[in-house]
């Protein structure tokens, strides 16, 4: 009687594992599956056959060379877009990331008095300015020069200048090493100057505008 017992729980298993592994087959993409695992586990049972395995693998390798040969269309497009650009555009660019080599060179501006059109000049060589102002006749009425830093690590770059010495002019010789400053900008060939706006500064608020100096009319003073 217990053999019997046994031969039918058998039968029985055998017949409830064949159901479920049908039930499996039918949810793998309508495929026909002959070779199916069984992981068994806490709460369910999950079954994967080894052709899912191997479509997923390979979908994963067509997913990361069609992501390689995007990245290479891509250099070659920007590649010749980039080549087309001058080198003078190029520097310009990178220039204007850095304020103190925005500001490097020749400006000049002009201003109108009772005894004609004064002309000021001044030269940015790095460290130091040299700032000189002519009368109608492009005569030297004085000139000084100063050292000079540019701070740009705040939102605004600040320009800072100190050790001012008079090298022509009535009061030639006299120095002054206060520090002083102000902000700027520099901006489609015009240099902007705005003193008066830095914390601590009680002056009155006064904008400056210089203009970029292509052809200077007169020598450039020795440095």
């Amino acid at each position: 009687m217990g053999k019997v017992r046994t031969f039918h729980f058998r039968v029985a298993f055998a017949v409830c594992s064949s159901v479920v592994v049908f039930t499996g087959e039918k949810q793998i993409a309508g495929t026909q599956v002959r070779d199916v695992r069984f992981f068994p586990s806490r709460s369910r049972r999950v079954f994967m056959s080894h052709k899912a395995i191997v479509f997923r693998q390979a979908r994963t390798v067509v997913v990361r060379v069609a992501g390689v040969l995007l990245v290479v269309a891509i250099a070659c497009v920007a590649t010749p877009v980039f080549a087309q650009i001058p080198p003078e555009e190029m520097s310009e660019k990178s220039s204007a990331e850095s304020p103190a080599k925005q500001i490097m060179g020749d400006w000049v501006r002009y201003q109108d008095t009772a005894k004609g059109r004064l002309m000021t000049i001044k030269q940015h060589l790095g460290d130091r300015t040299i700032l000189t102002i002519y009368d109608p006749n492009q005569k030297p009425l004085v000139s000084y020069r100063s050292q000079y830093k540019v701070d740009d690590s705040g939102s605004v770059p600040v320009f800072r200048y100190k050790n001012k010495v008079v090298v022509q002019g009535p009061n030639r010789g006299a120095k002054d090493a206060t520090e002083r400053a102000y902000i700027f900008r520099v901006d489609d060939g015009k240099f902007y100057e705005v003193h008066g706006m830095l914390p601590g500064d009680d002056k009155q608020p006064q904008l400056i505008i210089w203009e970029r100096l292509k052809d200077n009319p007169v020598p450039k003073q020795a440095t």
